[in-house]
């Protein structure tokens, strides 16, 4: 048995990987660094051609339009001042946002741009999970092997080929660089002041990029456990300057948090985030069906969520009793998944969660220590269960092609707005702001009758915000088949008035940036829904793209 195989079942950290030795002559040495720099090329090679699609694809009426192109922080002259100082709605990413105004600038407003650097993005973060696999003491072809695992995972396509999830894409780039220099920092010999603060910096980033982004330092405690040092009061002081930026943007996340919004009690939170936790789990191993928008599950038989919380339960009672056999590599990655899992899991409540509970770009992060526990974990147990090298490669290259097939089959579900409902909708038909959704599209291009279908199941499932105004609209107009909706009803148009009147108003005061809490509830009247400044407002900014603007100018016009 090997002095490494040795440390690794005593749960000690497996040593970095060392340069060749000194008998090694110079050429072999450069021919293994060519080598290596060729499987890192390959990687990136992998990943512009799985994700080859995604330049291709147009902008999507899922929240684009409020990060990009309706969003001033982006198309004003004045956005990047505009990124620094305006906070509200949809919240404070200057580094999210300069990227974006610049990408607006160079590609004509073009959504091609905007893709390609995703996937770029993307690309850059998988070496870096590569070079964090190497730091943990993986091989050099385990660590390859490991994160191009992860960058081929299907689970990982809504946050590339969705513009909006720059924010997946970007911060965790910068998280990423802050605890790789934080441990060569841990690593030196002596104080290195400059590699400390570039190790803040790159967190003060990715919190600049994304609120998840507050999972740092408990992996940075993590990391130090896995190290085997002291977690002592030097330790602490230098940890501490990560907890007050933490802190601080995690204060701020809880202010943009709407007043009205309705926060389930905690356990059934507690119930949705066990339940959630064995999802991920579930879809990192077996990433099939995914959907953009899941089925929200009921929370009435408490009998899942039991069995869940138990599952999870045993779970920890058998990690806490083999810790001792099992090579502290993939606790390191188990933990890893569970820190970064935690702020997504339903315990800490956000707007996306009355559509659905759980999302794939929840696990573009967690997945990074799932995947290098899982390298680790089989690299040890091939060998014991008697698997010879080349089945081992073999058997880890037809997972790799699997997973690059699934995840550029699931790279069109994003091309449009058209292509991302009807694709969601086959998979959750109950999905109100899909039909939503797919109605504004079906509106724009002047099928009133089909876009009528939607809202009427939309209406039926309990419609929306957006919807209602569209649907007054529509109402109005008078779709042709009276199969699909009855314009004459007298009570379906007094409720669609009462919600569209609501809408208009918030979506008026949403343009503005006002807070949440201050939304009233108004009948839509002309004279008593004083919107057209507002409007025209928003027409002026640049805003008048906007469906929901369209449909609220048209509303007001026949009002």
């Amino acid at each position: 048995m090997t002095r490494a195989r040795r440390r690794a079942r005593l749960g000690a950290p497996s040593p970095p990987i060392r340069a060749p030795a000194a008998g090694t002559t110079a050429a072999a040495a450069r021919g293994a660094r060519w080598a290596a720099w060729w499987w890192w090329a390959s990687l990136v090679v992998l990943v512009v051609v799985v994700y080859g699609a995604a330049p291709r694809a147009a902008f999507v009426n899922w929240d684009d339009g409020v990060h990009v192109y309706e969003n001033a922080r982006v198309t004003a002259p004045d956005a990047l001042r505009r990124s620094w100082s305006d906070g509200r709605i949809p919240g404070f990413y200057p580094i999210l946002f300069g990227t974006y105004r610049l990408e607006w600038l160079a590609a004509s407003r073009q959504p091609w741009l905007f893709h390609l650097d995703n996937v770029i993005l993307h690309a850059v973060d998988a070496l870096l999970v590569g070079l964090l696999a190497a730091e943990l003491g993986l091989g050099s072809l385990a660590a390859w092997f490991a994160a191009t695992l992860w960058a081929l995972h299907p689970a990982h396509v809504e946050s590339v080929a969705w513009v909006t999830e720059r924010k997946n894409v970007l911060y965790v780039l910068f998280w990423l660089g802050s605890l790789l220099v934080w441990l060569r920092w841990r690593r030196g010999q002596r104080p290195a002041p400059l590699a400390y603060t570039v190790a803040l910096l790159l967190f003060a980033l990715s919190l600049l990029s994304k609120g998840a982004a507050v999972t740092l330092p408990a992996a940075l405690v993590l990391l130090e456990w896995y190290r085997g040092g002291r977690l002592d009061r030097r330790f602490w002081l230098s940890l501490a300057p990560y907890v007050a930026l933490g802190l601080v943007v995690g204060l701020h996340l809880t202010r943009l948090v709407p007043a009205t919004l309705a926060v389930p009690p905690l356990v059934s939170r507690l119930a949705i985030a066990c339940r959630a936790f064995w999802f991920y789990l579930a879809t990192f191993v077996w990433p099939y069906p995914l959907v953009p928008v899941y089925a929200k599950w009921s929370l009435a038989p408490a009998g899942p969520a039991v069995l869940a919380a138990l599952g999870l339960a045993a779970l920890a009672t058998v990690a806490a009793a083999v810790r001792a056999r099992v090579p502290r590599v993939v606790l390191f990655g188990g933990g890893f998944f569970v820190v970064n899992l935690s702020v997504v899991l339903g315990i800490v409540w956000n707007s996306y969660m009355g559509h659905a509970f759980v999302a794939d770009r929840y696990l573009y992060l967690p997945a990074v220590g799932l995947t290098i526990a899982a390298v680790a974990g089989m690299g040890e147990l091939a060998p014991r269960m008697g698997l010879p090298p080349r089945g081992a490669a073999l058997a880890g290259a037809a997972a790799l092609a699997a997973l690059a097939v699934a995840t550029w089959r699931q790279v069109p579900v994003w091309h449009d707005s058209d292509a991302l409902w009807t694709y969601t909708l086959a998979h959750n038909p109950d999905c109100v702001p899909c039909h939503e959704n797919l109605g504004l599209v079906l509106l724009e291009r002047g099928e009133l009758d089909a876009a009528a279908a939607h809202y009427e199941r939309a209406r039926r499932l309990g419609i929306g915000s957006n919807g209602a105004v569209a649907f007054c609209v529509l109402r109005r107009s008078g779709p042709r088949n009276p199969a699909t909706s009855n314009p004459q009803s007298p009570s379906v148009l007094a409720t669609c008035e009462r919600s569209a009147g609501a809408t208009a108003t918030s979506n008026s005061l949403y343009f503005e940036h006002e807070p949440s809490h201050k939304l009233p509830t108004l009948p839509a009247r002309a004279d008593r829904l004083p919107l057209r400044k507002p409007v025209e407002r928003s027409y002026a900014a640049g805003r008048g793209g906007s469906v929901t603007t369209k449909c609220l100018s048209n509303m007001l016009e026949t009002t």
